[in-house]
């Protein structure tokens, strides 16, 4: 029931980092039950505002104009009110759209099953099949298109700048930003489901919790909470020892990430691109 629900844990906040170049939407899901739920599974929704064009614009593409935001939320971008009036097009909306979301861990072509005896992390890749990931032409709610280019290796790693490292945090920022600018004008909210059966009753449980645009730390990776369990801590008999520790007063805190990796722990060998 809704009692029983309530010991699913979801972080306060979701993140997003970038692994090969491609970045990653990331979340905590823990359990405070000694009696897990059994046969868990997780899914994930993206509600959304859809904006197309009711006519195409007559600009040219040199008009098309990629509106980023820096960190104080302004338009980087900021052009003449005459020059948007004339790249802004007519355009429809359809409100509350819901896009399900493609998860690698847990997989969904295992059917998105996750053990829920200990705290995991739930992964979405960002990619072309991500409702996520700016189309490369996109219209904001003026009906002023936007252009988004997703990052090549060379901007993720410029080593033809007089400052490689500064080009590619800028570079990085410029393409997060982009995301986030596309993800506010949509009102997007991710919405997360996981249902499973009580161990002790048999009762069917689902919880449920989502995130919006606000919620989501960019470039942060959540800190550990499990550790091997240590053995000085014993009260008791060696046979009693359990294995593994599970603090659950850092389950929601966060770190930083670097600004791109090769591997990360959560995403499967055989998912990454």
């Amino acid at each position: 029931g809704a009692k029983r629900s309530r010991s699913i844990l979801f972080s306060d906040k979701a993140v997003i980092r970038r692994v090969k170049g491609t970045p990653y939407l990331m979340f905590r899901l823990g359990e405070r039950r000694k009696y897990h739920l059994i046969d868990a599974t997780v899914r994930c929704y993206c509600i959304r505002h859809e904006r197309l064009p009711i006519q195409q614009p007559t600009t040219t593409s040199a008009k098309v104009q990629a509106h980023g935001i820096n960190r104080g939320g302004k338009d980087n971008n900021a052009k003449s009110n005459n020059q948007h009036s004339q790249s802004r097009v007519r355009i429809e909306t359809t409100y509350f759209i819901s896009r399900q979301m493609r998860l690698i861990q847990p997989d969904d072509q295992y059917g998105s099953h996750v053990w829920m005896g200990l705290p995991q992390i739930v992964v979405h890749r960002i990619d072309e099949t991500s409702p996520l990931l700016p189309p490369p032409i996109w219209y904001d709610v003026e009906g002023i298109p936007n252009r988004y280019t997703p990052l090549s290796p060379q901007q993720t790693n410029d080593e033809t700048s007089t400052d490689p490292l500064a080009a590619a945090v800028q570079n990085h920022e410029a393409d997060f930003y982009s995301i986030h600018d596309f993800l506010n004008d949509r009102d997007a909210e991710l919405v997360v489901l996981v249902e499973g059966t009580d161990e002790g009753t048999g009762q069917s449980v689902q919880a449920r919790h989502s995130y919006k645009t606000c919620d989501i730390a960019w470039n942060q990776t959540f800190a550990d909470c499990v550790y091997p369990y240590n053995r000085r801590q014993r009260r008791g008999p060696s046979s009693l020892d359990p294995v593994v520790t599970a603090d659950f007063s850092k389950f929601h805190d966060l770190q930083p990430a670097p600004l791109d990796c090769d591997d990360c722990a959560h995403i499967p060998i055989y998912a990454s691109p």
